[in-house]
């Protein structure tokens, strides 16, 4: 049942709910760094690749049956560029924060003595480095995946993160049927300094702004980078001459590349104007990802941009009322499921966020259910969606969020997917849990509220329950 802040069994309950901080509902509760000795879950496949300080395998989590990929960063040869305040990896740090469709998701994270273990989303349909060719040559093609990484890449510059290696090799794609795009590998990744500019050279030689190799830098390193990406796509060169990489660098500081009919014939005259603002020298002059999200030739030809699903808002019928029943779900969803069971939600979410942004603000949601009900009407259905789903009350409603208010939480609460969330709370794998274990990972339970009264009824007959039990009292809260 885990051994967590609180031990002192003799205390009563009103004192341990003291003792325990608010928190708000949200996936970065469940991503925390745990301790363990081995990777019993998980059963290796094969190798994907390595690096000088990590390698991802292909693994298969054994309670779900998912393939998943498992990036092991070795901890000696880390630098203290590389690692955050708390000595964790920036990396790490960075993955727990992120919710974005088009963002690769973190299922897991933690670490034994000498490595630490990130459990990502595998995707099967490779990356585009591998997709580069005759085959990607259709204009509406590019602009969408040029759209959907945008879309994430607007999302972290809002959080002040710059990824600062964006690649075709960083650009996924979840399968050869479902061409949604996640962006992967924040290994070079940074918060910004409000006070003072990024330093350092990190990324790929070709995909370098200028910037970098002459000092400070901001977000826009990422536009840049993006630029090159869509060179690449669209006329299969790559953008320098160099045989090696001090000529390459060499190249961008003395002669970068510059968008025009020469560099990039046949095109038309709004990919070239698109090309031409990712490309700007000057990164003050620079566009935006928010701003580049609305620039015509993405509007005129990205799909996921232009082409209406049809898929209108499936609200609940009846929100779940308990903060344990709600956990438990956002547990499954953020944790247990692949983007792909969800890839509907995926494209309604990407419909009703206009801005492009990862954020479904008050004024889209309403904007989106105006076209089935009045005004009136879809004012108020929107207040109501905000005041059962905004889990974390931040104004917005973001991807986890929504995939919780559109799913049937009935079909999802089965007796795999509960006990994999128990797992979570038993964190020292002793097959029992109690109060204590479940406040640590998602904050106080009011046991006093109607809708815990089931809670407060089974932790009053005893003080621990194993997975059987836990599963049948989620199944009643979720009724």
């Amino acid at each position: 049942m885990g051994c967590g802040v609180i031990t002192c069994c003799s205390k009563s309950k009103k004192s341990i709910a003291r003792r325990i901080k608010s928190i708000y509902l949200e996936p970065e509760i469940f991503l925390g760094v745990r301790n363990v000795l081995n990777v019993d879950n998980y059963e290796i496949l094969e190798i994907l690749g390595s690096g000088g300080f990590s390698e991802v395998s292909l693994a298969k989590h054994i309670p779900t049956g998912q393939k998943r990929a498992l990036k092991i960063i070795h901890k000696s040869p880390l630098t203290v560029q590389q690692l955050s305040s708390e000595f964790m990896v920036i990396e790490m740090k960075l993955l727990r924060t992120l919710d974005h469709p088009n963002i690769l998701k973190c299922f897991e994270i933690f670490e034994d003595k000498e490595n630490y273990f990130l459990v990502l989303e595998y995707c099967e349909g490779g990356n585009l480095f591998q997709k580069l060719g005759p085959n990607l040559k259709d204009e509406t093609q590019i602009a969408d995946i040029i759209y959907q990484v945008l879309s994430g890449i607007a999302y972290f510059h809002d959080k002040q993160i710059v990824h600062r290696d964006i690649k075709p090799e960083n650009i996924l794609i979840e399968s050869s049927e479902i061409w949604n795009i996640k962006v992967a590998d924040f290994g070079s990744a940074c918060y910004l300094d409000k006070n003072k500019n990024a330093e350092g050279v990190f990324g790929s030689p070709f995909y370098l702004a200028p910037e970098v190799l002459l000092g400070y830098y901001d977000e826009k390193v990422d536009i840049w980078s993006l630029g090159i990406v869509l060179y690449v796509m669209v006329t299969g060169l790559a953008p320098y001459s160099g045989k090696n990489v001090e000529e390459v660098v060499n190249q961008i500081i003395d002669c970068p590349l510059k968008i025009n009919a020469k560099t990039m014939p046949g095109q038309s005259l709004l990919l070239l104007d698109f090309a031409r603002v990712l490309l700007e020298v000057n990164p003050g002059k620079r566009i935006s990802a928010k701003n580049a999200l609305q620039h015509p030739w993405i509007i005129k030809n990205a799909k996921s941009k232009t082409q209406t699903t049809g898929t209108m808002i499936n609200i609940c019928s009846r929100p779940l009322k308990s903060k344990l029943a709600q956990g438990v779900f956002m547990y499954i969803v953020a944790c247990l499921l692949k983007s792909k069971d969800f890839c509907t939600l995926s494209n309604a979410f990407r419909e009703i966020d206009t801005n492009g942004n990862g954020k479904i603000e008050p004024h889209e949601l309403e904007d989106q259910l105006k076209k089935m009900h009045t005004e009136d009407e879809a004012k108020r259905k929107t207040i109501e969606f905000f005041k059962d789903f905004d889990y974390n009350n931040n104004k917005f409603i973001e991807f986890t969020e929504f995939v919780m208010a559109c799913s049937d939480h009935q079909r999802l609460f089965s007796n795999e997917l509960i006990g994999g969330a128990f797992e979570k709370f038993d964190e020292n794998s002793d097959g029992l849990i109690d109060l204590n274990d479940i406040e640590k990972v998602i904050g106080p339970l009011n046991l006093n509220k109607d809708c815990n009264f089931e809670i407060k009824g089974r932790f009053e007959k005893k003080t621990t329950i194993d997975k059987k039990e836990f599963i049948d009292l989620v199944k009643i809260l979720a009724e």
